[in-house]
């Protein structure tokens, strides 16, 4: 079963179709709030949002 798109999924599939290269993009829904995190740390690099806060 597909899960429901979201409008932040829809900008996601979208954003990925028009990056150069080859980019997907994956729906992935948290059974808990906290559980997002440890996935988003794999993903982004935050070293320049720390930069910028400091």
């Amino acid at each position: 079963m597909t899960p429901p798109r979201t409008a932040l999924s829809a900008f996601a599939a979208a954003l990925a179709a028009r990056l150069p290269g080859t980019w997907t993009s994956e729906y992935q829904r948290h059974a808990r709030y906290a559980d997002q995190f440890p996935r988003a740390e794999q993903l982004w690099d935050t070293g320049h949002v720390e930069h910028i806060v400091s």
